[in-house]
């Protein structure tokens, strides 16, 4: 079982994301550690576990503003060793893209920033290299974005995120998309689940349903979710 911490991004710091509405995020208060800078915060998660991967999203570029690139940039340079999966929407996906130097970033397709299905084809198709996360972003228990990506499965990638955006950072629980077979997914690809997880309770339940991992946020820095609990998954 895969615990991906995540950094949401904005204006510079990390910011505690809250039931999918951006403007009113704040910067994060967290007892791991006293500041909001990104570097920081992941140093602060390292500390709580050697983690394998972390989850960043950049959300200026998904609110079509200048986006985070030279933090992002740095964040894979300083920590070589970590998978960084970057959600920068449509706006500089070409960018990342082109800059083979960042060996470490694997850059997710959010069905929310996608215009159509085709684009998600064309995107695979000009860049097969590229290990891509595809994220299926939900609110209100409808997907955002094009419905008929649900229809493309057999060009999704091995990894797809299913993010609940009502429940992040509320602490509600796991609670899958109820038009989303999960059984069926998680028998074809590696599902991680994202927003809000609670306790470890929580992650044992999807580890009793076959998920692969999940994004982890408010309870790593309310120190609910403890390094020991994640050595212990893993035993």
């Amino acid at each position: 079982m895969l615990i991906v911490p995540v950094i949401d991004l904005c204006k510079g710091i990390v910011v505690h994301a809250l039931k999918g509405n951006r403007k009113e995020y704040k910067a994060i208060d967290s007892k791991l550690c006293s500041s909001a800078s990104p570097l920081v915060v992941i140093n602060a998660y390292l500390k709580v576990f050697n983690f394998n991967s972390i989850y960043i999203a950049d959300l200026d570029a998904l609110e079509q503003q200048d986006g985070q690139i030279e933090i992002i940039e740095s964040i894979c340079s300083k920590y070589p060793e970590l998978e960084i999966w970057l959600d920068t929407g449509s706006l500089l996906i070409e960018h990342y893209l082109q800059n083979t130097k960042l060996q470490n970033l694997r850059l997710i397709l959010s069905s929310e920033s996608l215009s159509s299905a085709d684009s998600f084809s064309s995107l695979l198709v000009q860049y097969p290299q590229h290990n891509f996360i595809l994220s299926l972003d939900y609110k209100a228990d409808k997907l955002l974005g094009p419905q008929e990506l649900l229809q493309y499965k057999q060009q999704w990638p091995k990894d797809v995120i299913v993010l609940n955006l009502n429940n992040v950072g509320a602490r509600r629980g796991y609670l899958f998309p109820t038009e989303l077979n999960q059984d069926e997914l998680t028998s074809c690809f590696n599902i991680y689940y994202g927003g809000g997880i609670r306790d470890f309770n929580d992650i044992k339940k999807l580890k009793s349903h076959g998920l692969t991992g999940t994004l982890v946020s408010t309870a790593l820095h309310n120190q609910v979710i403890t390094g020991n609990d994640i050595r212990l998954l893993n035993q």
